[in-house]
Formats: structure tokens, C-alpha cells, sequence
């Protein structure tokens, strides 16, 4: 997987042209395949929240969806952090 990060660290070197374009559409394709799975539902992030509101809504105690210690972890945040897709928007 590419990472915006290391795609913006190559190309402010002095790597070829051959490998900062390789690395572009290597980012490109991970967008797009992240992207669609994140349209179709397919997002980890999005069945966490639907399971969340549910329980909410139905006044369902859970251990797990109501433990401060796993919502507050590292690994969640990163799971929940996703990029917006300007692609997406109406022009």
C-alpha cells in the first residue's frame, strides 16, 4: 500500500521520473480501491458505527461497543481516519 506520505516524500527527492510515476499510479489505484470498498460499505469504520447507533437507539448494553478503552485506542482512530474523495463531489 502507498501512503499520500510516502508518495509526497518521493516526489520532493531526486528519484527518476520512472519512479515517481510508478509510485503515482501505484496511490492511485489504492484510492480508487479504497474508495469504492468505503461506497459499498465495505469500511470496518462503518460497521462499528452502524453496530454503535444500533445498540443505541435500541438500548442495548454492550461491553465491547461501550469500552472507552477500545474507542480511545491507537488502532480505532487509524481505522476511522479515512481521506475525503473529492472525486466524489458535484462540480
Amino acid at each position: 500500500m502507498v501512503c499520500s506520505f510516502d508518495l509526497a516524500s518521493v516526489l520532493s527527492t531526486s528519484s527518476t521520473a520512472t519512479a515517481q510515476r510508478s509510485l503515482l499510479l501505484a496511490a492511485i489505484r489504492q484510492h480508487n480501491a479504497y474508495t469504492q470498498d468505503a461506497m459499498a460499505g465495505q469500511a470496518i469504520d462503518r460497521h462499528l458505527m452502524g453496530l454503535r447507533l444500533i445498540s443505541r437507539e435500541y438500548g442495548i448494553e454492550s461491553p465491547f461497543l461501550d469500552d472507552p478503552f477500545f474507542f480511545n485506542d491507537q488502532t480505532y482512530d487509524k481505522v476511522v481516519h479515512w481521506t475525503l474523495s473529492t472525486s466524489q463531489v458535484r462540480r
